[in-house]
């Protein structure tokens, strides 16, 4: 799964190991004899509503701040959230071709709604809707987690850059809810409902996390190439996360129910009857039963990766300034969605050799808007080795003003360098 807004500040800082993930061509662009980097980013996004009081310091979202998430709501609605972790980046010099040896791990999780009202059975539960119908035609949810394996090659031709990572792919968590028809009708009274849907569901899982570990197995590749078109222009693209992975043994669960009829548990008649504890719990259960417990067909499944396209010019304005607008896409949908491309503009000033600092504002992706912050530093030590380190969030409003922002993503990385030819 990609997430095209982690990146923006990333991307165009050419001397960061970490920056390869964002534009292979930068490991072409490398003089260093050898480097050595850790990395990770996170990031919680969506389409609908602005974060103000969903993270309380108290731990809860209060009722007044989940009504005002689900009259946010439109059609249409998306969120995302997950996690990218460089966990080693080794770079070295093979003659005239620079090469690299990296893990990364990435987890994501998103879930798309096409009726407001979902959403508001999802957060303030059935009472608001007693007497009413909600019906939802195409909600999707998915979440996975791959490990990636690879190595890279970069060559530098003077004007030009260009640099590909090629990586085995090992999936260890994967689940999908999708095909999916819902209608929940309540009753006037808010205590029974009456349901009836029709989903597909695959879930492959290993429970367990290690490097060998995994029940998807995949291939896929990053690929850049960056271009001087003058002294004070340089223009770049790159294909991110270009494959596919296939999870083996999948539990794939089909189920289509006409109607169930659902009473839930009246506590307060556990009080006034008879009526048991276990024997209201089983009845529950037993209502339920044609719903959760779907028939199971057990296979193999490929899913394409998120494909992230990126492409953009970096402008000298000044000796120690620049700015670089830039476009990102992920073009094939891979959780119900479509996001729309984003458009960003960063700009960035050096001070020294050895601290740069910047922003970024975009518009569009997964959030529709945002703005964010970045630093980082690269100091050299003798002449002989250098320690690098950066942080920066592409979008800080989600953290700083959750009253107008969306999401949020931060990010940072530490490398150290032996310098040299």
């Amino acid at each position: 799964m990609g997430y095209s807004q982690a990146g923006f500040n990333y991307a165009g800082l050419t001397r960061s190991l970490g920056s390869q993930r964002y534009q292979p061509a930068n490991l072409g662009a490398r003089d260093e004899t050898f480097g050595v980097s850790v990395d990770a980013a996170g990031w919680v996004t969506n389409s609908g509503f602005t974060l103000k009081g969903v993270f309380d310091k108290n731990g809860y979202i209060t009722e007044e701040t989940r009504n005002r998430m689900v009259e946010s709501v439109g059609k249409n609605f998306g969120m995302n959230a997950g996690y990218k972790l460089g966990l080693i980046n080794l770079n070295f010099r093979l003659g005239e071709l620079n090469t690299s040896v990296f893990i990364d791990q990435q987890y994501g999780a998103s879930i798309s709604l096409t009726n407001p009202k979902t959403a508001g059975l999802i957060l303030l539960g059935n009472r608001p809707y007693k007497g009413q119908t909600v019906t939802e035609d195409k909600i999707r949810f998915i979440y996975s987690g791959v490990r990636s394996y690879g190595v890279g090659a970069g060559i530098n031709r003077d004007q030009l850059k260009a640099g590909i990572r090629l990586k085995f792919l090992q999936g260890f968590s994967y689940g999908e809810l999708k095909n999916s028809f819902l209608s929940i009708t309540t009753s006037e009274d808010a205590v029974a409902l009456d349901i009836s849907a029709n989903y597909d569901m695959a879930i492959s899982n290993t429970g367990k996390y290690g490097l060998l570990s995994g029940k998807g197995l995949g291939a896929g590749l990053d690929a850049g190439l960056s271009y001087e078109l003058n002294d004070n222009m340089t223009a770049d693209i790159a294909v991110l996360d270009a494959g596919f992975i296939t999870w083996r043994k999948v539990d794939k669960m089909v189920k289509h129910v006409e109607n169930v009829h659902f009473e839930g548990i009246n506590v307060a008649n556990l009080f006034s009857s008879s009526t048991s504890l276990d024997t209201a719990v089983q009845q529950a259960v037993d209502s339920l039963k044609g719903l959760i417990l779907p028939d199971t067909i057990n296979g193999n499944q490929t899913r394409m990766a998120g494909t992230t396209i990126r492409a953009g010019v970096n402008i000298k304005i000044g000796e120690n300034t620049s700015i670089y607008p830039q476009i990102c896409w992920i073009p094939f949908s891979a959780n119900g969605y479509m996001r729309l491309p984003a458009l960003n503009v960063s700009i960035r000033h050096n001070v020294g050799e050895a601290l740069v600092f910047g922003a970024n504002v975009y518009g569009g992706g997964s959030d529709l808007y945002g703005f964010g912050l970045m630093g980082g530093i690269h100091a050299e030590i003798n002449g002989v080795a250098a320690i690098q380190f950066q942080i920066m969030a592409d979008n800080i409003l989600g953290l700083f003003l959750p009253s107008i922002g969306r999401g949020f993503s931060v990010q940072a990385g530490l490398g150290f360098d032996i310098l040299g030819q």
